[in-house]
């Protein structure tokens, strides 16, 4: 379980964003939506402890969430590469940091990303769609239990799309937690099982039916 607990954040002077409480389930795909600038990735990073929040509590299974970097898997939506390295030596170095020492789930999922015909090449030679795809496969090592993806669909083709709303329809099987961030609202109403919106500053947890999230974004935003 995800809890977030009157997160507030101040990312300007003067500038401040409130979230009020919601809970993520285990086997819940929660989708954070909202216009560009509404604190989407800052609501991400403090999620995974990129950024600390100002007050309140992030808590995952009952512990504060900069104890659980272990369990969290993150695609931020500008993925951090290293270039130098090709892309099979970088996963087996993020492996590392999570102190993984066999590569069978990297093996796994290069192949089911089809990311194995250049998974030898420099990550500087790549594509922006192949350094997603890497990205995104470096976000997943470890199976963790909660994975965090900012924009995921952005730069991926649509047999990768489709292998990825697969995925995540087995993660939330499994009882595993993601939160997306996502302005594509098709992708959304396809995946997600509850949505926060982000409007002026507050984030809410709406209970919608899935097929109507284009009109009620359209309610809520216009």
């Amino acid at each position: 379980m995800l809890c977030l607990y009157n997160i507030s954040k101040e990312y300007a002077p003067g500038i401040g964003l409130l979230y009020a409480d919601f809970i993520a389930n285990s086997g819940d795909i929660l989708a954070i939506v909202g216009p560009n600038g509404a604190g989407k990735s800052t609501l991400l990073k403090i999620i995974c402890d990129v950024h600390r929040q100002d007050k309140g509590e992030c808590l995952l299974n009952g512990k504060p969430i900069f104890q659980c970097k272990n369990k969290i898997g993150y695609l931020p939506e500008i993925p951090y590469l290293i270039d130098n390295l090709n892309a099979y030596q970088f996963l087996k170095f993020i492996a590392g940091m999570k102190s993984i020492t066999t590569y069978e789930n990297i093996d796994r999922l290069i192949y089911y990303f089809n990311v194995e015909q250049y998974a030898d090449y420099k990550l500087k030679n790549l594509s922006q769609g192949q350094r997603k795809k890497v990205a995104l496969i470096a976000s997943l090592i470890g199976d963790p239990y909660l994975l965090v993806l900012d924009e995921p669909t952005n730069g991926i083709d649509t047999m990768t799309l489709i292998k990825l709303k697969e995925l995540l329809r087995k993660r939330s099987i499994k009882g595993k937690i993601t939160i997306i961030s996502s302005h594509v609202l098709d992708f959304v109403k396809n995946v997600a099982t509850k949505v926060v919106f982000i409007k002026e500053g507050k984030a809410i947890l709406e209970n919608i039916n899935m097929q109507e999230i284009e009109q009620i974004y359209l309610k809520i935003f216009s």
